[in-house]
């Protein structure tokens, strides 16, 4: 019987391709910003075809709302990381 192939992680010191834990934290925030945008945009268009009486797919506005979610989660789990494995203070803001 073949045993497992043991995985290598890379060093952290020498490979370049890694990100930091900063930078993935703001390309998250970044994603969200912009998936809430986006949303706010199409939520937008919605109620102006509810005002107009016309055929309306939500279809399109329904995904982006699954996005939004979808990075609040990742947010909030990397927050969670920030806090209870680095020790550091949550940079979320309740509001």
């Amino acid at each position: 019987m073949e045993s497992p192939q043991k995985y290598e992680y890379p060093d952290p010191q020498t490979d370049k391709n890694l990100i930091s834990f900063e930078d993935l934290w703001e390309n998250f925030c970044q994603q969200l910003t912009v998936a809430r945008e986006n949303l706010q945009e199409k939520e937008s268009q919605v109620n102006e075809e509810i005002s107009s009486l016309t055929r309306i797919d939500l279809t399109e506005y329904n995904d982006l709302k699954i996005v939004v979610t979808k990075l609040e989660a990742a947010v909030e789990t990397l927050d969670l990381v920030r806090t209870k494995v680095c020790g550091q203070e949550s940079l979320i803001e309740i509001v």
